[in-house]
Formats: structure tokens, C-alpha cells, sequence
């Protein structure tokens, strides 16, 4: 477990196996794909995940998991879930994903992408969240498997940092919306998903 939990937060490691998967799993779209973590990383250095690792990491194990586990073979949307929270969280926009990336892995973006304030409180959260989480819902199946790949990372992250998941303010928001919305989107995904969701919030209820 220690062995496994070392290799998750390793970001050398992380980015080197992506990199691998690349090439081994899209060979001709690798140039694409390779140009869309280097713009995430850019776009997301210097910020940091709670756990105080690197917070591209996040996005490179759900691209990985996105592949290797739920089997998605479109690089598209690969592209799009290396660049989910790019959006979201740093100062590139839309357009700029649009112009360089193509309409289609803008839209896959857009569709998991929730408008946001910088500063804006848990409170806030409370009623944002459950809006982006419908529009997640109601969309297609690329955009379900992209959103489950980013809860399922972000809640391994809560099994990885136990003690500090459980000090955290957000536990309780994060448990409610783990019942509200993370189990159907992960079912909605297929595989193994839904079941690795449910056992870890079963350590924090």
C-alpha cells in the first residue's frame, strides 16, 4: 500500500508513464496530446493540490485512468480531461483551447467546466456545484466518463491524505455530494468506478 500511495503522488513518475501510454496507445496523435500537457502544465505551474503536491498531477492520473482503465481510446478526449480544470482554475480560456485544440476538445472542456469566482466561499460552492453537477449529468457519455475520472483522482487523494481529508472543513460538502451526485456519474461510467467511490467514502461516513 505505502508502495502504491508513493507512486501516486510521484509526479516524475506520473508524467513519465503518461508519456509512455502516448505512445504505446495513440501513436499518430501523440504530437496532439503531448501539446496539451505541456500546456497544462504551464497553465497550472506554481499551484498546488491540499495535499501540497503538484496540482498538474491530478490531471495526468485521471488522463491515465481515463485510458487504461476505462479503456477511452478517442486522444480527444484524453486531451480534454488533461486540460478539464485548465478552464476552471488558471487564466487560459475557452478560446484559447478553441483555437488551438479544435471545437471538439473545446466543448469536452467546457462541458466539465464551472463558472467561478476566485474567491468564492463554501457557501457559494453549495449552490454552483449542484448546477455543474446536473449539466454534467445531462450530457453526453464522454463528458460523464471525463467527470469520473476527476472525482475518482480527487478521492483517492482523500485516501491518500486520511488524516488531513478528515480535519478538512469541505469532508461534509464532499461526502454530500459524493451521495448527491459522484455514485450515479460513476455508474454511469461503467467499470469498476462507482464501487472504488462508494468504498472510499465509506471510510470518512
Amino acid at each position: 500500500m505505502e508502495d502504491w500511495k508513493a507512486q501516486y503522488r510521484n509526479f516524475a513518475l506520473q508524467e513519465k508513464l503518461l508519456r509512455q501510454l502516448f505512445v504505446d496507445r495513440f501513436p499518430g496523435d501523440e504530437s496532439r496530446l503531448v501539446a496539451a500537457l505541456e500546456l497544462a502544465k504551464k497553465a497550472h505551474k506554481g499551484q498546488k493540490r491540499d495535499e501540497g503536491d503538484p496540482y498538474v498531477i491530478h490531471p495526468i492520473r485521471a488522463a491515465r485512468y481515463l485510458a487504461e482503465h476505462l479503456k477511452e481510446r478517442d486522444h480527444e478526449v484524453i486531451m480534454a480531461m488533461i486540460l478539464h480544470d485548465v478552464v476552471e482554475d488558471t487564466t487560459v480560456t475557452l478560446e484559447q483551447i478553441r483555437q488551438r485544440f479544435g471545437d471538439r476538445v473545446a466543448q469536452l472542456v467546457d462541458s466539465v467546466t464551472r463558472p467561478r469566482a476566485n474567491d468564492e466561499t463554501e457557501e457559494e460552492k453549495l449552490t454552483s456545484k449542484p448546477r455543474n453537477y446536473q449539466k454534467v449529468l445531462s450530457s453526453g457519455n464522454e463528458t460523464i466518463r471525463i467527470k469520473a475520472a476527476d472525482i475518482l483522482d480527487n478521492m483517492r487523494s482523500w485516501e491518500n491524505t486520511k488524516e488531513q481529508t478528515r480535519k478538512s472543513p469541505k469532508i461534509s460538502r464532499w461526502l454530500d455530494e459524493a451521495h448527491r451526485y459522484y455514485f450515479e456519474i460513476g455508474c454511469r461510467a461503467g467499470g469498476t468506478v462507482e464501487q472504488e467511490m462508494r468504498q472510499i467514502a465509506a471510510m470518512f461516513n
